[in-house]
């Protein structure tokens, strides 16, 4: 079957500011692949969108790389044979960063589904795929007006004065009986520190926290404390699972592709939460698919940034 392709660039002015590490983010700038069977002429697109602050690609450069790739792959890609185990079970070892080989596997997972290959829709399908009612990141109590029946929210903790945090977490346990609390501190606390945190909070609504302080570099004290801690940022650094880790926060367009999330998933017996780097419409339905595979309460939260799938 013979194949082509296109990229289409596009920008994302954002409705407000997004703040990763030090960089403060006004527009998302992607880029789109679009592959076509010209046979058949089904087609399937993969977003490509490096996020600053996270990512050390410009999209320029995440682009030609993405081109170089797909101008390579295209002409051995064979859809009616192997290409299904070939580049998403079993083909995470290419030679580019894993926010190209997302685009491009997240493509070639489209296009095969579009196609309605039966193995592909089997495993990924969204028919059966259903959100919880809210699963939200939220900053402000004003927030909760709009939501409603709200089973999970995730919090950013570490940023701000610790005891007003400690306030706003214990005043939306009461506004939100009924929700859990992912509370993402992105390694901003010492061991120490997050365990008088935690003495502060109603540790019965908090789900899990997510890495609040380096876990690769703090192996005993992470076995000691009596907390439900989530593995993000160290992933890349440790080798297996830790010990004492309740799931593993999984970011598949900017850290590990679709067939590295794969192998992450099948390698564990853990809970794996699918989560985003503000990606648009095209990147959040191949991270819903992967959420779907994964069979566990995603971190696709809604963020109302500007972005098309009002994420």
């Amino acid at each position: 079957m013979a194949l082509k392709f296109d990229l289409e660039s596009q920008t994302i002015e954002l409705k407000s500011p997004i703040q990763v590490g030090n960089v403060t983010i006004t527009k998302r700038e992607i880029t789109l692949l679009h592959l076509e069977d010209e046979k058949s002429g089904f087609s399937g697109t993969g977003e490509l969108a490096p996020l600053p602050g996270l990512s050390s690609l410009s999209i320029f450069v995440a682009t030609e790389k993405l081109k170089q790739l797909v101008t390579l792959e295209i002409r051995s890609i064979d859809l009616s044979r192997t290409v299904f185990d070939r580049y998403l079970f079993g083909h995470s070892c290419m030679p580019v960063p894993p926010e190209v080989q997302f685009a491009f596997e997240s493509a070639i997972l489209d296009l095969l589904i579009n196609m309605s290959d039966k193995k592909t829709v089997e495993y990924f399908s969204l028919k059966k795929f259903v959100k919880p009612p809210t699963n939200v990141l939220i900053d402000n109590l004003t927030h909760l007006a709009s939501y409603e029946n709200i089973l999970c929210i995730k919090i950013k903790i570490g940023r701000k004065n610790r005891e007003d945090e400690i306030n706003f977490i214990n005043e939306l346990c009461i506004r939100a009986p009924y929700a859990k609390l992912r509370l993402d501190g992105n390694q901003k606390f010492l061991a120490r520190e997050i365990v008088d945190f935690a003495k502060k909070i109603d540790l019965s609504s908090i789900e899990y926290f997510e890495e609040p302080f380096d876990i690769s570099e703090n192996y005993s004290l992470r076995n000691s404390l009596d907390l439900r801690i989530a593995i993000d940022e160290s992933l890349k650094k440790i080798n297996g699972f830790p010990s004492g880790i309740c799931a593993l926060i999984l970011k598949p367009s900017n850290r590990f592709g679709i067939s590295g999330t794969l192998k992450q998933i099948n390698s564990t017996n853990l809970p794996v939460i699918i989560t985003h780097c503000y990606n648009d419409l095209f990147g959040i339905k191949t991270l819903e698919r992967l959420a779907w595979y994964s069979n566990f309460h995603h971190g696709l939260f809604g963020l109302h940034h500007g972005l098309q799938g009002d994420y």
